[in-house]
């Protein structure tokens, strides 16, 4: 959970038939963070050790360029969303177990991903708007593998874990614009 401002830049033409095209660049500071922690988990082959399993992602910094494609009246516009979005990621993962087993493991890189979503506009006057709109971005994953921490009496044999954290943005925004 978390939110995010930003300032986008773009243009759009509207033809005699009141369909319109627009292109825009933009860019946000996002705050986003989800984390999990499972809690102890027993294990099968040993009951009496159990493994406390925790996940962060985070996603910051975002840049998009987007095309709106739509249809207008005076007043009001609906347009469906086509674009591009790159972020800065980052994800980290921790394994603790009550037998003094401890790993963990991050990374962070920039992922890239498509958006899609709908999108309104209202106009208050001939320079001033006001937009919501819905919009689903598919991103990049990012990889990583657990090392044993300091302190970790359990190191032998060194198991390999290899971990994917998959990303994806469900996004509402809501703006006020300026049309030149």
């Amino acid at each position: 959970m978390g939110g995010g401002v930003g300032l986008v830049a773009g243009y759009r033409r509207q033809f005699s038939n009141n369909f319109f095209v627009g292109g825009e660049l933009g860019y946000s500071y996002l705050n986003l963070e989800t984390s999990f922690q499972s809690g102890p988990n027993p294990t099968v082959s040993f009951p009496s050790v159990s493994y406390d399993f925790n996940n962060t992602a985070e996603l910051k910094n975002s840049a998009t360029a987007r095309v709106h494609l739509g249809y207008g009246s005076d007043r009001v516009m609906g347009s469906a969303i086509f674009g591009y979005t790159s972020v800065d990621a980052r994800a980290y993962t921790s394994i603790l177990s009550n037998g003094a087993y401890s790993k963990e493991g991050e990374t962070s890189n920039r992922i890239d991903g498509t958006t899609l979503g709908l999108g309104a506009a209202w106009r208050l006057n001939d320079r001033v708007s006001i937009s919501g709109e819905y919009t689903h971005t598919e991103l990049g994953d990012l990889e990583f593998t657990t090392v044993y921490r300091p302190g970790s009496t359990f190191t032998s044999p060194s198991y390999r874990e290899d971990f994917t954290q998959e990303f994806s943005l469900e996004s509402f925004r809501v703006g006020l614009n300026y049309h030149f």
